[in-house]
């Protein structure tokens, strides 16, 4: 038996909402850990710019690292990780460190993250 005005009606199911909103979940919490990792890289990479912009020696590089990291809170990485190479516009200096984010008890992402001075 039809009913007037229904016709074929359209929609998600429950199930549908469930799941959906179970992708939704995961998402947002892998966002919400892998985020923070990227824009902490993205400080370093200003870091390490303004760090060897105008510094005589690999000592006043480090040190200067030292004192951004020390500023901006961040500590993955500190001035004696730096590769520091003379080049003709003073020093450069590059890192490289890889970041652990856990997912639960035996679950975990690892990226590996680089960067340079002459990157800018």
């Amino acid at each position: 038996m039809q009913h007037p005005g229904f016709g074929r009606q359209r929609g998600i199911s429950l199930i549908g909402v469930i799941f959906f909103g179970g992708i939704m979940v995961f998402l947002a919490i892998f966002a919400m850990k892998v985020v923070p990792a990227y824009i902490e890289f993205h400080s370093l990479k200003g870091v390490i710019v303004d760090a060897t912009r105008g510094k005589e020696t690999p000592q006043q590089v480090r040190s200067a690292f030292d004192r951004y990291m020390e500023i901006n809170m961040i500590d993955v990485i500190s001035g004696k990780d730096l590769d520091i190479t003379k080049n003709e516009k003073g020093f450069a200096a590059s890192f490289k460190y890889t970041k652990t984010i856990p997912f639960g008890d035996k679950v975990r992402l690892e990226i590996d993250f680089a960067a340079s001075s002459n990157d800018q």
